[in-house]
């Protein structure tokens, strides 16, 4: 795949070269060249400065490196081109995470629940920091809405549920 993308650079230079990189960019993410795949996605900006996807998989690309600051600097261009894109939220509230700033964090899984209120992954992982920070009613909260939203949770979060429950009981 990536010797046809390198081949289409080469003899269609000027037909649509940033979704040719940014393509390209996508081939070697998935192959884990997270650097290769960086280059291309800056190459891909380069050409098209407002082009949200090619950000937003940079930003992916980094946090697949630990480079969250990086991470989320593409991911709040992306909110700045595609203010109501909730998966960009959701995806920076994880580099956030990485970070332990939880409040940051937890701004950011409530606004890609306020764009799409059936994302139970946001639910989940709101419900994670939640039960970090020490505020387990807001944590059962969610995790019984991740449930509800996708019972595949169910099994895990059973007894997630039940410890924040305890919790409660000891305040």
């Amino acid at each position: 795949m990536i010797l046809i993308l390198d081949t289409m650079l080469i003899k269609y230079p000027n037909n649509q070269p940033e979704i040719t990189y940014f393509n390209r960019g996508n081939t070697y993410r998935q192959l884990k060249e997270y650097n290769m795949a960086i280059l291309d996605y800056t190459k891909a900006i380069g050409i098209k400065p407002d082009y949200a996807s090619a950000f937003n998989n940079r930003g992916i690309s980094y946090f697949d490196m630990d480079e969250y600051e990086n991470a989320i600097k593409d991911y709040t261009e992306v909110i700045k081109l595609k203010p109501d894109y909730p998966l960009v939220y959701f995806n920076r509230a994880n580099a956030y995470s990485c970070q332990f700033d939880y409040d940051r964090a937890v701004a950011d899984y409530t606004k890609s629940i306020e764009l799409k209120p059936d994302f139970s992954d946001s639910y989940y992982n709101r419900g994670n920091k939640y039960y970090g920070m020490g505020k387990y009613k807001e944590a059962i909260l969610d995790w019984e809405k991740a449930v509800k939203l996708d019972p595949a949770y169910e099994l895990e979060l059973r007894n997630k549920i039940n410890e924040a429950k305890d919790q409660t009981e000891k305040k």
